[in-house]
């Protein structure tokens, strides 16, 4: 198994980097890899984002040079003083695994005579770099001006220009997303993120670039990786790829074979039967009001109305009782459903960002907030379709993307599921194993959610598997 490390000087990989030396190992010592764990995200928060780390455990007894200045691998790790870090990428079989370790996260252990005489680097996932990254650059600085219009695809490329620093490719699904929208509501002219509603959004210069992006990709229902662009990993600066992609997709994705070592099953405990996203809100009178969607296996109630007048109300998701009581109020002003939140429903929270209309008159559904009656909208609702419906067009209908959203969320309401745990042989054509498609029978389809450990001498990993 080939381990290619690079030893680089800078702030972070993606955006100062220097390299220094490099080092190519082919073994590792048997206990080389003592914690592995790469997860996609936290089962107990809809709508979380996770990444994993590694530990690796490399002997300072195995030959081995570094390849541009001839080094030991004590030397190359411990040799120089200074602030460096390290690229470390694993390749078992055609697997792929990638990580970032800091010199303040390496140790040493010289005990010889207890046949330990070794350097253990701690690796974070490389997607945590490229969140760092991220998260020092205000959304404030995406060049997006009044008046312009970004599909979904030219605005995730919009979203992360200027921070990639040649190397990185940022990768959308190949079907376009209004043809995902068409498939539920044939009727769309066109969706696209209006440069005009992100502008409303204050204080962006204070909000930084990931942190739109994670609520984007929450409001949309999308979920993103990231990893090595196979073939370049002996490279002085491997490219990586940040994929972008759908749950949804994943049904359609020739199943995973794996050859299964040990197979177990842990039942979860009942999840609550209602989802609820809101999108828009504003409060008024004690309670509430929003747009948004919140469904279960078999209905869902979900609101797009004009409040820019700031007289109609309804229909609407509305909370009351301090946020206890969710209900869904038609347009006749009838209440058809309420949950209470904790028993009924629990809530995929979307940060609800404070605008300001600009123009001094309500504009394309929003209402004119103010500190008194605060609220705001999610990121995501940037996007807007155009759509006639009721001999009407709507240039700012919401309903297509909070409707596709919900398909991709619909494991987060399953009255009860079980968690499958396998020990399996690592498949040797597939660079990453996470979020792969597993099926046990024709009707019942998992992805690989997490890697909890993998056994390089052995080919063989440990892995957890959620319903799809």
């Amino acid at each position: 198994m080939p381990v290619y490390i690079n030893k680089y000087t800078g702030n972070n990989y993606f955006q100062s980097r220097k390299l220094v030396d490099k080092l190519v190992l082919n073994t590792l010592p048997v206990d080389g890899l003592p914690v592995f764990r790469y997860e996609t995200e936290d089962q107990l928060d809809p709508g979380s984002f996770r990444s994993g780390d590694f530990d690796i455990k490399i002997s300072l007894l195995q030959q081995g040079t570094s390849q541009l200045r001839g080094l030991s691998i004590r030397d190359f790790f411990l040799g120089d003083e200074g602030d460096f870090y390290y690229l470390v990428i694993l390749k078992p079989g055609g697997s792929s695994f990638s990580g970032i370790a800091k010199q303040s996260q390496l140790s040493a252990d010289y005990t010889y005579n207890q046949n330990r005489y070794d350097i253990t680097l701690t690796c974070k996932d490389i997607l945590i770099e490229w969140s760092r990254r991220c998260d020092a650059v205000a959304n404030s600085t995406i060049q997006f001006v009044n008046g312009e219009q970004l599909t979904f695809e030219s605005y995730m490329q919009r979203h992360f220009e200027g921070l990639t620093g040649g190397i990185v490719t940022v990768r959308t699904p190949v079907k376009k997303y209004v043809e995902r929208l068409r498939e539920l509501y044939s009727n769309i002219q066109w969706c696209y993120a209006l440069g005009d509603y992100r502008n409303f959004i204050t204080g962006q210069e204070s909000i930084s670039r990931w942190e739109t992006f994670k609520e984007l990709a929450k409001g949309l229902g999308f979920n993103f990786e990231m990893y090595v662009n196979p073939g370049t990993e002996e490279m002085s600066e491997p490219e990586i790829i940040f994929n972008i992609f759908f749950l949804a997709d994943l049904a359609a994705e020739t199943p995973l074979q794996l050859e299964v070592i040990e197979h177990k099953e842990i039942i979860t405990p009942p999840k609550l039967e209602w989802l609820y996203l809101k999108y828009r809100s504003f409060s008024l009178n004690e309670a509430e009001y929003s747009d948004g969607i919140f469904f279960s296996n078999a209905a869902q109630y979900g609101s797009d109305t004009d409040h820019g007048d700031g007289v109609t109300l309804y229909p609407t998701c509305a909370l009351t009782l301090g946020g206890r009581l969710l209900s869904y109020i038609n347009e006749n002003n009838i209440t058809e459903k309420t949950v209470v939140r904790g028993i009924d429903f629990r809530e995929l929270e979307l940060k609800q960002y404070g605008y300001n209309l600009n123009t001094g008159r309500p504009i394309g559904k929003l209402y004119p907030l103010n500190e008194a009656n605060g609220g705001g909208m999610a990121y995501a609702r940037i996007f807007n379709c155009a759509r006639v419906h009721g001999g009407v067009l709507d240039f700012y209908d919401f309903v297509p993307i909070q409707e596709y959203c919900k398909l991709n969320y619909r494991h987060y309401v399953n009255l009860g599921s079980g968690l499958k745990c396998l020990e399996i042989q690592l498949p040797s054509s597939y660079t990453n194993i996470l979020w792969k498609v597993v099926s046990f029978d024709a009707d019942n389809l998992h992805y690989v959610s997490s890697i909890e450990s993998i056994n390089f001498n052995l080919d063989s990993a440990t892995i957890q598997l959620s319903t799809l």
